[in-house]
């Protein structure tokens, strides 16, 4: 067997620098963390682990008080003896040949075991070389951070049932709740974090991913609490406003990328698939800094999460991932949420070191990341798992806690389970640290009550300060959906409603698309040169993520890209939808200029949460750029059968934050396509397969697709329809490959003295239904045509909106058609019925022009 790069790789040793500001490790104490790590991992092991390390402390000679220096030298001695004399079993010569597996001998597969497992007992020894650097200060840091949460928390609560006056007469409104109780002492993981801004004060230091009860890591990351307070009750302070001032209350979450905190959402296993991204874009940009992720036991069981991980794996990146195993999800028990033994060992999956971690000992969780974060930033390293073990001492949120835990006189009841709450509650990280600290002589009583009475006091009037601070305004309240798009609110539409009742002529002039000729570009090559054109502009900062891009991708989109050596752009994603649009995501927060690609349109929805609920929300929840263009290759005609030949614009049109592009030309996919990379929001882009095409200069239904593109030309495409054929009798709307349908169909009925107009959108959102209503307003008569099956397609919402300011206007009352009401056929035979045809639509129109002349008449 050849070992690849990554097998090469696992075999070096991991010896970081040495710790000197450290006070003296105990050895017993570093023999029963080792002891400890080895148990969770392998049992069988324990023997000859804890062999190999006292014959490396007794063979230095090291003293029981181990300085940092004494520490790191027994790291490698004992890394030595491990690979060197680990008890290796007794294969007969004909035994250490044979197979694992195809092609991996027994003894090879020992010796990278032996090299993995090494590797993995650093970890274990750097984490009590961290924990010894741990000093006063940060103990009462540790102290201080965990009573600002636990009294932010309680003035939550006791916010929540009374609530606030709101703008609605008699209706009062205590926000949403979610708490940190038993979990303060997460607020180690903020603090081992590194927090850094360049010359121009732009932040460059780790971000953290927190869950929206992991109120302690944006303590412990000087994010303020008076605007997590603000964010829960949904006040105008609240930063949730969409970068909009005075406008908070579009979200309850909390968070600000410019202070290392990436806001949570409510699809949990949103938030790691984007830090991977973050993660992936800091790579790139060489920057030394790491990203974690927190999800709870119930969120790691969703696929989304095992995704992201998976691929932080394979491109060794730097990200910490936290599980929090609160002993309950909303109401369903550990037991029933994984079989798992400890749920760090899921990482075994993704290949990735793995460790668990007592969640209410704040010195634990802040040498756990330190040595995480060390191990993610080494060159041979990458993403590290840990598991935290707190049980969560509250229900969900408030509105859940008698349902929790209820107490009626000496009757406890509820869902939680009771013999372990009392165990915890004697561990919880409000009780046990600060007997800790006082048992080290660093806190008295009388103290420890004068530091949570100022915490107390403080947290109260943060909670009055936002309570009496005022409301949005509605207003604002559909200012910035996207960039340059404002939503109307009700007093607005019915203004616009009224001003269509007087039926004037629209004014402007629709633009005339370039002829169609035999001797340009074919529509594939017209995306590839703008992908190029794109890496070109935007050089280091230009970033292409999805499934088997470096070879050239499922239709050899990207082989341009490599030829013209942009090769350094583009990121193969493992086969994970959701990770290659959670990833761009992030990435794009980051600053890149990203272009995702989905191989075929039904398989965007594994990806579908991630383009809805996070690329199309941030920037109205909360004003961030994200720079994302998300290619979608749709359509039938090339015999794709159910699963690739929807189009399924359709499934996005209703989603408010998306801008989407469908182009049938080569022109108008090489502008439209450039304009969607330079556009700072998400886009999504579709490609219809049938204008590729495959082979020779036409597609499979025939139309040629060949155009001279003037690359220099100043043409916007967004929001900008497009006159792909004058005529004065009846107007056919449309886009897509179906604008060439319109084309065909329009030839027939110009035999027959019909003259037809062709208006083609381009762009489905921002919509220019301006443009269709002049042609109306011409013509008399509509037919919209869409490429989706006829229920609850776009076209209908077409039809309606040109209804709203031509009615007068029509002859006869407008047409919407579309495929078959079923799923796209395999055969072509089949195919070719589910579809439109030329004489279907053209059978259409004359009927429709009957139908004018009767009305007339």
């Amino acid at each position: 067997m050849t070992e690849t790069n990554d097998q090469v790789a696992s075999s070096i040793v991991w010896c970081p620098k040495t710790l000197t500001e450290s006070e003296k490790v105990d050895w017993h104490e570093l023999r029963a963390e080792i002891l400890r790590f080895t148990l969770e991992k392998w049992d069988g092991l324990v023997s000859q682990v804890v062999s190999c390390l006292n014959k490396a402390y007794a063979d230095l000679e090291l003293p029981v008080k181990l300085s940092g220096e004494h520490v790191s030298a027994l790291q490698e001695r004992f890394m030595d003896e491990w690979r060197q004399h680990r008890e290796t079993p007794d294969f007969s010569e004909a035994e250490a040949s044979r197979e694992v597996a195809p092609f991996q001998s027994y003894q090879s597969h020992w010796d990278r075991r032996t090299h993995w497992t090494s590797r993995l007992l650093s970890l274990a020894i750097r984490k009590v070389a961290w924990r010894s650097t741990i000093n006063k200060d940060l103990r009462r840091a540790f102290l201080d951070k965990m009573l600002e949460v636990r009294a932010t928390d309680d003035e939550l609560k006791a916010m929540y049932y009374p609530g606030v006056e709101t703008p609605i007469p008699g209706r009062n409104f205590g926000g949403k709740g979610f708490r940190s109780t038993w979990q303060e002492a997460i607020v180690a993981v903020g603090l081992a974090l590194v927090q850094r801004r360049d010359d121009n004060g732009r932040y460059i230091g780790d971000i953290a991913g927190p869950m929206i009860r992991d109120l302690g890591v944006g303590i412990a990351m000087d994010y303020p609490a008076k605007d997590v307070i603000a964010a829960q009750l949904g006040k105008a302070s609240s930063p949730m406003n969409g970068g909009q001032s005075k406008q908070g209350g579009r979200d309850l979450h909390w968070g600000d990328l410019e202070q290392g905190l990436l806001t949570a959402t409510a699809p949990l296993s949103i938030s790691p698939s984007t830090i991977v991204g973050l993660a992936l874009a800091m790579k790139k940009q060489g920057l030394p800094q790491v990203c974690v992720s927190f999800i709870g036991e119930g969120g790691s069981s969703q696929g989304d999460w095992y995704e992201a991980l998976n691929f932080a794996g394979v491109r060794k990146l730097p990200v910490i991932f936290f599980v929090e195993n609160n002993r309950v999800a909303l109401g369903t028990p550990v037991e029933r949420q994984s079989a798992v033994e400890f749920f760090a060992n899921k990482a075994y999956a993704a290949g990735i070191p793995c460790f668990t971690v007592d969640g209410t000992d704040p010195e634990e969780l802040y040498a756990a990341t330190k040595t995480a974060r060390e191990y993610a930033l080494w060159e041979h390293g990458g993403p590290v798992l840990i598991g935290i073990e707190a049980m969560r001492g509250c229900g969900h949120a408030h509105h859940d806690d008698e349902r929790y835990r209820k107490v009626d006189g000496d009757k406890v009841t509820g869902y939680a389970d009771m013999e372990a709450y009392e165990k915890w509650a004697q561990r919880e990280p409000l009780t046990s640290y600060p007997a800790a600290l006082v048992e080290r002589g660093e806190l008295s009583p009388e103290k420890l009550e004068e530091f949570d009475k100022e915490a107390r006091s403080l947290a109260h009037k943060r909670r009055r300060e936002v309570e009496d601070s005022p409301w949005a305004e509605t207003e604002g309240l559909g200012h910035g959906v996207t960039h340059g798009e404002d939503a109307l609110n009700h007093r607005e539409l019915e203004e616009k409603r009224r001003s269509n009742w007087t039926w004037n002529q629209i004014s402007g002039k629709t633009k005339t698309a370039p002829p169609i000729d035999q001797e340009g570009w074919t529509y594939r090559v017209a995306i590839e040169e703008a992908l190029s054109e794109g890496a070109s502009v935007y050089g280091d900062r230009f970033l292409m993520i999805g499934e088997d891009l470096e070879y050239g991708g499922a239709f050899g989109v990207t082989q341009r890209l490599k030829s013209r050596g942009f090769g350094d752009c583009l990121v193969d994603s493992p086969l994970s939808e959701s990770a290659v649009i959670g990833s761009a995501v992030g990435a794009a927060l980051k600053g890149l200029v990203c272009v995702a690609e989905i191989q075929f349109n039904a398989f965007a929805a594994h990806g579908f949460s991630q383009i809805v609920n996070n690329a199309a929300t941030i920037y109205w929840r909360y004003g961030a750029d994200v720079p994302l263009v998300i290619r979608i290759p749709v359509g039938a005609g090339l015999a794709g059968g159910p699963y690739h030949a929807l189009t399924n614009e359709n499934w996005f049109s209703g989603t408010p934050g998306l801008k989407i592009l469908y182009p049938s030309t080569p022109h108008d996919a090489y502008h439209g396509l450039l304009e969607a990379i330079s556009d700072p929001g998400p886009v999504i882009f579709f490609e219809h397969l049938t204008l590729y095409p495959p082979v020779g200069r036409t597609t499979a239904f025939g139309f040629p697709v060949r155009q001279t593109v003037d690359v220099k030309a100043e043409d916007k495409v967004l929001g900008v329809a497009d006159l792909k054929r004058s005529g004065d009798d009846l107007t056919i709307v449309t886009y897509g490959a179906m604008v060439h349908f319109a084309l065909h169909a329009a030839e027939l009925l110009a035999k027959d003295g019909i003259d037809v107009e062709v208006v083609d959108l381009r762009s489905l959102w921002p919509l220019d239904s301006d443009a269709a209503v002049r042609s109306v307003q011409k013509t008399g008569r509509l037919i919209v045509l869409q490429e989706a099956q006829h229920r609850s397609g776009f076209g209908h919402y077409v039809s309606s909106k040109i209804l709203e300011k031509a009615f007068m206007s029509l002859d006869a009352p407008p047409v919407v058609l579309g495929s078959m009401d079923i799923l796209p056929p395999f055969a072509p035979h089949l195919e070719k019925a589910y579809l439109p045809s030329f004489e279907s639509i053209a059978t259409a129109a004359r009927d429709l022009m009957a139908e004018a002349g009767r009305n007339r008449g």
